[in-house]
């Protein structure tokens, strides 16, 4: 994470300073692994399959790390007929909350808030 201040201004005769604090990301390797039950791995497999889902594909890489870019399983995991189904299955499985693809996606050169802190010009205590 890197952290750039922005929109500096000096307020109250030098006395505060106004900022937002803007963070870009970037990336490193990581690997995660989850078993799953041969079922469950068969109809996930069938589901890529009939989805179009490949082991490879051509994305940028600023798709891949903040821009986002389509993905079909991703697509239907935000459909409505994913929370149809799943609330005609009593919801048994939590679905995360994946709005887009990518490590970071839509979020890079987002400021956390704006700040307002003192110099310490008028008092150094």
């Amino acid at each position: 994470e890197t952290e750039f201040k922005q929109d500096i201004d000096f307020r109250d005769g030098g006395n505060t300073i106004y900022y937002r604090n803007n963070k870009t990301w970037s990336i490193m390797y990581m690997q995660q692994q989850q078993k799953f039950p041969k079922l469950v791995s068969k109809i996930m497999d069938l589901l890529l399959l009939l989805l179009g889902e490949s082991p490879l594909r051509a994305v940028t890489q600023g798709g891949v790390s903040f821009e986002s870019y389509p993905d079909p399983l991703i697509t239907l995991l935000n459909s409505n007929l994913t929370k149809v189904l799943l609330s005609i299955l009593g919801n048994p499985v939590a679905l995360p909350n994946i709005p887009a693809m990518g490590y970071f996606p839509l979020y890079n050169h987002t400021c956390d808030e704006d700040y307002v802190i003192k110099t310490g010009k008028d008092n150094t205590d």
